[in-house]
């Protein structure tokens, strides 16, 4: 029975001159809550209601089942539909829709403070992780702007080498044209190898890396890197490397433009840059 129906059958026995100490009794309910629903009109059996909001909101849960109650909130106003998100919340909870909460870890001992960036452009995170193809691994390379969380250069190749992480960031570097650029890295061979260290500073970049064995440093990027494996590559098998590039590259495509962001207030990393850009624009009028 539904939260609504039990309440609805509350009520009933209320109108029929039930007290509310026996209902309570009965049904372990309250005493207090049952004389506010006494006082307070609750929908009725056989009454016709929108099932617009409630299809809506099942269909994106399920569409996207690593998404908590407040993106599936944030994502459905995008689309225009108004919503309550304690609405959103029981009728996830209701369905069994509602992500795990994961364990939290144990403090590390080892912090450098949180990543920030005061623009766009002035600090870019770099990383690299395996994706499983049928064909054998696969190597994906991605920079984020850490001030707008989008990705800015990506590279899915079968091999890791300085040269991999390196393609798509001359294209990226091109194109935005960041002024002050620092890109944070691991202490991978790749990200401190003399080739890597020469082409920045060709570029004229800085590179910071993190400390040895503290992935957290640069957790904007990590975090990506879950979010990506969770929502796209562990709920597909890539048949080659030609359909992950595909799938994965939609899939950034859609993190960048579509995708609510929590840390961005429920913006898309595009919506944030371009909403940045207009500051700026408006500041020097």
């Amino acid at each position: 029975m539904s939260r609504n129906e039990a309440r609805t059958a509350m009520k009933d026995r209320l109108d029929e001159g039930h007290k509310p100490h026996d209902i309570s009794e009965a049904t372990g309910t309250p005493r207090s809550s049952l004389y506010r629903l006494r006082k307070s009109p609750v929908p009725r059996r056989g009454k016709p209601s929108n099932d617009e909001p409630l299809n809506a909101i099942l269909e994106l849960a399920r569409q996207y089942p690593t998404y908590g109650y407040r993106r599936i909130t944030a994502m459905l106003r995008r689309q225009g539909l108004a919503v309550n998100h304690k609405r959103v919340l029981r009728i996830m909870s209701e369905n069994n829709l509602l992500v795990v909460k994961r364990p939290k870890r144990a403090l590390r001992t080892k912090t450098h403070g949180r990543i920030t960036a005061e623009r766009p452009g002035a600090l870019w995170g770099g990383d690299l992780t395996k994706i499983l193809t049928a064909q054998g691994w696969a190597y994906l390379v991605v920079y984020m702007d850490c001030y707008t969380r989008e990705i800015v250069s990506w590279c899915l190749s079968e091999r890791c080498r300085t040269q991999e992480t390196l393609t798509g960031l001359y294209e990226a570097v091109a194109a935005r044209k960041p002024e002050g650029l620092t890109i944070l890295t691991d202490n991978g061979p790749q990200f401190t190898s003399r080739l890597y260290e020469g082409e920045l500073s060709s570029l004229g970049i800085t590179h910071r890396r993190t400390a040895y064995n503290h992935p957290e440093a640069n957790g904007m990027v990590e975090r990506f890197f879950r979010s990506l494996k969770e929502e796209e590559v562990w709920q597909n098998e890539y048949e080659s490397l030609a359909e992950a590039r595909g799938r994965i590259g939609a899939w950034i495509m859609f993190y960048n433009k579509e995708r609510p962001h929590m840390a961005l207030g429920y913006r898309t990393p595009k919506e944030a840059y371009l909403e940045f850009k207009k500051e700026k624009q408006h500041a020097e009028v």
